[in-house]
């Protein structure tokens, strides 16, 4: 079922009359619809309405609709006050309205474009611009700039460039230079960084799990939690060093090749000697302070940023460090022998000369 078209259609009345709702009107226009129902059909225009006197349809502005004119007797019930349908022969009144082309349309040509058929010439144009409107696209890759040349034949239309935008984590764009030398240095499906439960993995022997980075914390903790407590028990003959977490180890004593611990009866050898030695100090405030008193015997070596180190002893007579200048006990000592009637003589030209007595019976 096609679909109804409204046609506006405005007639004159010269008579007074009285619309359907009841109210009395005079002589003037009347407007009604007709509906496309049957196109391009001579259609009845009814109006419902009463007159007192005769009605006289004139031909006003009817939108290109013949109307037939005329005056008609009044059918009209005064005693019931009901209104009659008066109708009005339209002829032409539902003609098909099509699309018009450019051809149909009035023009006034207008600068140097004109025709006497403007159906062709836009249909012309039509054609024209396809064959002869051509575009050139280009890029300068230095600048990140999009040229494009708009040409119709070999005249230059326009020409426009744009700045192509970077790619950003919001929107595509161009890569820059910076880019693509750190896009090279990527391998092939590499990956962000990972956690391990993202690593493929295969189980292997006793230890397997669904949650490989699960596991790989559980595992951790134990190994932070992990301890070795370590002790050491002393023997004549050798030390052990005792582990919680696994075998002890043995020291054995030192030997003529090897190290090792020192034994009892070594030490026991040490007891009887005398540690003369003291060490050696930067200043004589500083061996004072750490060995205000000594014994006989006792030496230390004292830095002397003048000079040479200076030794020291300790004197029980003066009760502290000396200073010993060992300048002036060197020398030569000069020995010879001589005899007489009582023995031999060892003389010494530094000292007390040596008496080698007879032999006694």
């Amino acid at each position: 079922m096609g679909s109804y078209q409204q046609y506006g259609i405005t007639v004159g009345i010269s008579a007074t009359f009285a619309l359907h709702s009841e109210l009395t009107g005079k002589a003037g226009d009347v407007s009604g619809i007709i509906l496309s129902s049957t196109l391009n059909s001579t259609k009845n225009m009814a109006f419902p309405m009463h007159s007192t006197s005769d009605i006289d349809v004139r031909n006003y502005d009817t939108d290109g609709a013949e109307i037939q004119v005329g005056v008609f007797p009044k059918r009209c019930d005064q005693v019931t006050n009901r209104p009659y349908l008066i109708s009005f022969m339209l002829g032409g009144a539902c003609k098909k309205q099509t699309i018009p082309t450019a051809a149909d349309i009035p023009f006034t040509p207008n600068g140097m474009i004109m025709s006497d058929n403007v159906q062709a010439a836009i249909e012309e144009l039509d054609d024209e611009k396809g064959d002869n409107l051509t575009n050139t696209l280009s890029l300068d890759p230095t600048t990140m700039q999009l040229g494009i040349s708009l040409r119709a034949d070999t005249n230059v239309l326009s020409t426009k460039s744009w700045g192509l935008p970077s790619a950003a984590a919001t929107y595509a764009g161009l890569m820059s230079r910076d880019d693509k030398v750190k896009l090279d240095t990527v391998e092939a499906n590499a990956k962000d960084d990972q956690n391990a439960s993202e690593v493929p993995f295969t189980p292997s022997g006793s230890v397997s799990a669904t949650d490989v980075q699960g596991a790989i914390e559980e595992l951790d903790n134990d190994i932070q939690g992990i301890g070795t407590n370590l002790g050491y028990t002393g023997a004549v003959t050798q030390g052990t060093v005792t582990s919680d977490m696994g075998s002890d180890a043995i020291i054995p004593l030192a030997g003529p090749v090897n190290a090792g611990l020192f034994s009892a009866s070594e030490k026991a050898k040490l007891n009887s000697v005398v540690v003369n030695y003291m060490g050696v100090y930067q200043t004589k405030a500083a061996l004072d302070t750490a060995h205000p008193t000594g014994n006989d015997g006792d030496w230390a070596i004292v830095l002397d940023p003048a000079g040479p180190a200076q030794h020291y002893s300790w004197d029980d007579n003066s009760s502290s460090w000396e200073a010993v200048d060992f300048a002036a006990i060197t020398g030569t000592t000069n020995l010879t022998y001589t005899t007489n009637a009582s023995g031999g003589f060892i003389n010494s030209d530094t000292g007390t000369d040596a008496l080698i007595p007879l032999v006694t019976t």
